[in-house]
């Protein structure tokens, strides 16, 4: 694994990138924090330990494919400090810990603690600046901080579950539903919107440009996704036990982690994705699936959900398992109405 960086080739100097600099942070009397509605359906899927377990490994190399967030994590301990096993589990280990409690807070903690800690997350960055070929760069750029919000919302929660739980083939209205709850989650996080599409037709759009003419392989997309550029065997010495139940995880992470990527990222990232990697990802998601609605009539929630999540459904009296499309709409519905009557005049 790639251990050191050189600053002037974390992004490659044959292409061009565009500059994104300035604090676009709002002040406090223009914040307008909106959180999400318990009876959504990123409250379902957000904080599932499969959705995140899954997931941790597509949002690395997307968002440092973003050349500012790719410049600014290369000079992560992750990538210049010790590269021993031990080393890097304590900073993973350091790392998740502070996500689960500030990201994830923004969804599942009590309305007042989500706000502070969404402020929280975003004035983390405010110190994340620096050059970049011929410009500068800062973390709280609006048009750098809303893709990193987007390799949140789109790539893990819309991309992971719907291989997950929808073979592939997520229905346009929960995709919909995501982007419009994704208004709310940005909104915690105290930035300018302006980046941010109005519809999600829009947002196809503004992906598809972002995905073909902004990102770039990176270093630190290099180095995340060395683990996945190839299919794998079983290291020889598993144990038979371990090769049967142990690795088709490890494989299978391989599957969704890629695929979570189109075509054309694929292609930019110098990842191959074969007719044979197609069956075997359609078989997993087959079996995934039916296995999991077996376990999940049995098994309590503990097994599924992060504990802030449990803490949350219990807090607001919400079954995860009973939250539909429908629900997620009609609860997002009326938190803006409510949002609405709140700021009419009397």
């Amino acid at each position: 694994m790639q251990t050191t960086f050189d600053p002037a080739s974390v992004v490659p100097a044959d292409v061009s990138v565009t500059e994104f600099t300035g604090d676009d942070s709002l002040p406090r009397h223009d914040l307008a924090q909106h959180p999400i509605p318990a009876d959504s359906l990123t409250w379902k899927y957000w904080g599932r330990l499969d959705v995140t377990y899954f997931g941790s490994s597509v949002m690395g190399p997307i968002a440092g494919a973003w050349p500012q967030m790719g410049q600014a994590t290369s000079s992560s301990v992750l990538f210049t400090g010790d590269s021993s096993f031990s080393a890097r589990a304590k900073i993973y280990k350091a790392r998740t810990r502070r996500s689960r409690e500030y990201i994830y807070g923004t969804v599942y903690d009590a309305p007042e603690d989500a706000k502070k800690y969404g402020l929280k997350t975003r004035n983390m960055h405010k110190s994340i600046k620096g050059t970049l070929q011929s410009g500068t760069y800062h973390a709280l750029n609006a048009e750098t901080f809303y893709f990193a919000h987007v390799t949140f919302f789109h790539y893990l929660l819309i991309g992971v579950t719907e291989q997950l739980y929808f073979e592939g083939s997520m229905p346009r209205e929960m995709k919909e539903q995501i982007f419009e709850e994704s208004k709310e989650w940005y909104s915690m996080w105290g930035m300018d919107d302006g980046p941010q599409p109005e519809t999600y037709d829009d947002f196809e759009r503004y992906l598809d440009n972002i995905e073909r003419n902004h990102l770039v392989n990176s270093q630190v997309t290099q180095t995340m996704l060395e683990q996945f550029v190839e299919r794998r065997l079983a290291p020889h010495w598993w144990p038979p036990i371990m090769k049967k139940f142990v690795w088709p995880w490890v494989a299978a992470r391989r599957q969704v982690v890629v695929n979570s990527f189109p075509p054309h990222v694929q292609e930019l990232f110098n990842v191959e994705w074969t007719p044979e990697d197609e069956q075997m990802s359609r078989r997993f998601m087959r079996m995934y699936r039916r296995v999991n609605a077996v376990l999940e009539r049995i098994l309590p929630l503990k097994f599924y959900y992060l504990p802030i999540a449990l803490r949350g459904f219990e807090r607001e009296g919400v079954d995860p398992r009973k939250i539909t499309l429908e629900s997620a709409q009609r609860a997002l519905r009326e938190s803006r109405a409510q949002r609405t009557s709140s700021l009419a005049p009397r």
